[in-house]
């Protein structure tokens, strides 16, 4: 049975990522950030590493330029997947990494990659392109349970999470209206936006992503984004408590 290293700052991406994992037969293991990944890979054999590129203390691009440092050592030959919230300026398969992944990523694809990096005969093709697109909607859970295989359970989970994350940003966009730190809203922006993606809160996802390129390129011009993005959270966390609520009826 192959295993997988999951190195990802975000939980809720942990959850869907040990989720499909489990579902497909994969032995796993998580870690925060680079720096906890290069512990696991000096105590554990892994198949394959999916490595988010954007992470705090050690990123994606770090943590593979350490995993192949050493040539005499056999971690160094281990696979690395790319993944990411968005399509990466500059190709990261061309910086080094065996693939690469847009986030969120259907079970039926990162099977496919995962068994294809790693060498397996017989892979099926699979769609280039990603077949769940974001739209501005306020909550798609039906395209949540397409990329969890109609696990409802755990759609209540990654919902509860994500509506906690909305909450726990909420206070931080509102310090960055009065006092703007573009560098500091575009990292949270960032995280966010990958977590709104992968549940299926696309509008939110798309605010997020709207504020971030923001933050790179008119940073002085950040407040309606901000604005934007409070009232987009106000109209997830609503939406999110209208489908608990509804399904958590039914299943009494």
């Amino acid at each position: 049975m192959m295993r997988v290293l999951v190195v990802d700052d975000n939980p809720v991406n942990q959850d869907l990522f040990a989720r499909q994992l489990g579902r497909l037969g994969y032995e796993f293991d998580t870690a925060d950030n680079g720096e906890d990944a290069l512990i696991k890979l000096a105590t554990h054999t892994y198949d394959v590493v999916l490595a988010d590129l954007q992470m705090p203390r050690m990123d994606g691009y770090e943590l593979l330029r350490r995993i192949r440092a050493n040539a005499r050592n056999a971690t160094a030959q281990v696979p690395v997947i790319a993944v990411s919230a968005h399509d990466a300026s500059h190709s990261p398969v061309a910086r080094g990494f065996d693939d690469y992944l847009v986030k969120p990523v259907a079970k039926t694809l990162l099977d496919a990659r995962i068994r294809a990096v790693v060498g397996e005969p017989n892979v099926p093709d699979e769609p280039a392109v990603e077949p769940l697109k974001s739209t501005n909607t306020i909550l798609n859970v039906a395209a949540l349970l397409d990329l969890i295989g109609n696990d409802r359970s755990l759609a209540k989970v990654l919902l509860v999470e994500f509506r906690q994350q909305i909450a726990e940003a909420t206070p931080d966009w509102q310090m960055y209206v009065e006092t703007p730190q573009a560098e500091n809203a575009r990292q949270l922006a960032h995280r966010l936006k990958s977590s709104a993606l992968s549940v299926g809160a696309f509008h939110y996802g798309e605010v997020c992503k709207t504020l971030e390129h923001q933050c790179q390129n008119a940073p002085h011009a950040i407040e309606p984004a901000l604005r934007e993005l409070i009232a987009a959270g106000a109209l997830t966390s609503q939406a999110i408590d209208a489908w608990l609520s509804e399904h958590n009826t039914e299943d009494q």
